[in-house]
């Protein structure tokens, strides 16, 4: 699959409009334009190419009616969060065009190539998390670990978003940010955090400001706290560079840059990787780390167009 992310309805209404996809899934809740408006605005505009395509809502509602409800607003059908992979995957199998299914038989082997030996002793000692329920959600060890990972590495950009929307009583752009904590605390095994972002969000919804100010404190410093317990499996953290290797110069680095060019045409992310891989054998300036670093980025998010201009800025 090719998928392409958006992180607002802005953006995704942006996507829309420059691509032909086969499912869209939008969340309910999102800043400043919510997913209901956001598919009436991608709905009225006549040059979308994806007025017919279906269009799935993501919600963590799951009271009796809700799909009724989204279908009325215009969306296909809708998904609860925590996602489950398997409804997910039938959902996918229901609604994709049939030309671009292949189904293959079952397997009795384990896919998952993680073990229990692979996940760290101190998640399962973890106050807040259920590593099993973890695993669940997310589908395998190795999902859940990853998950784990991202979560880890985003934390604390979004607790620290909370404290500047409330702190600037703005209750809406609050919630909405509790209300992704909410998901992502249930999909990774943490259903107490989870329980007291809902009660949050409902208050926030409710503009119940007294229970927001009596609790968001405990909330916030709960988040801080499994955020620190969560620093080892940070996958940005800077590894300490290796003094002894010499610089990269001029010519092969910019061969490298060039074998990058030409995978990013193929679609090749690992022939990309391997090719960043191959400098680890030299030093670099802080510049071409962070050039490799958006080139990783864009080749993650499938977005291979742009590596050439990143490399040639």
């Amino acid at each position: 699959m090719k998928i392409d992310t958006a992180n607002s309805g802005d953006e995704g209404i942006t996507a829309a409009l420059g691509n032909i996809y086969d499912i869209i899934f939008l969340d309910h809740m999102m800043p400043n334009k919510d997913g209901i408006q956001t598919l009436k605005e991608m709905k009225s505009m006549e040059n979308n190419p994806n007025l017919d395509t279906v269009t799935i809502c993501l919600t963590a509602n799951a009271i009796s009616g809700a799909r009724e409800q989204y279908i009325s607003e215009g969306f296909d059908d809708y998904m609860t969060k925590p996602i489950d992979p398997v409804k997910l995957e039938e959902l996918l199998m229901r609604y994709l065009p049939e030309s671009k299914i292949i189904y293959t038989p079952d397997e009795d082997d384990d896919t998952d190539s993680y073990s229990d030996n692979d996940i760290p002793d101190f998640l399962y000692d973890d106050p807040e998390i259920n590593v099993e329920t973890g695993i669940r959600n997310c589908g395998d060890k190795q999902s859940y670990m990853e998950t784990l990972a991202t979560f880890a590495d985003t934390i604390d950009d979004s607790i620290e978003k909370v404290r500047e929307y409330y702190d600037c009583e703005d209750i809406k752009n609050a919630t909405v940010k509790i209300h992704a904590f909410k998901s992502i605390s249930k999909i990774i095994g943490a259903a107490d955090l989870g329980e007291l972002a809902q009660q949050l969000e409902n208050a926030g919804n409710a503009d119940d400001t007294e229970f927001m100010a009596a609790n968001i404190g405990e909330f916030l410093d709960r988040c801080r706290e499994l955020s620190d317990r969560l620093a080892p499996l940070r996958v940005k953290q800077e590894e300490q560079e290796d003094l002894s290797l010499p610089f990269i110069n001029d010519d092969e680095y910019s061969e490298i840059c060039s074998a990058i060019k030409d995978y990013a045409a193929d679609l090749d992310s690992l022939g990309i990787i391997s090719a960043i891989e191959d400098m680890k054998k030299y030093r670099l300036t802080d510049e071409q780390k962070d050039k490799m670093q958006r080139v990783l980025k864009a080749a993650d998010d499938f977005e291979y167009e742009d590596i050439p201009d990143i490399i040639d800025e």
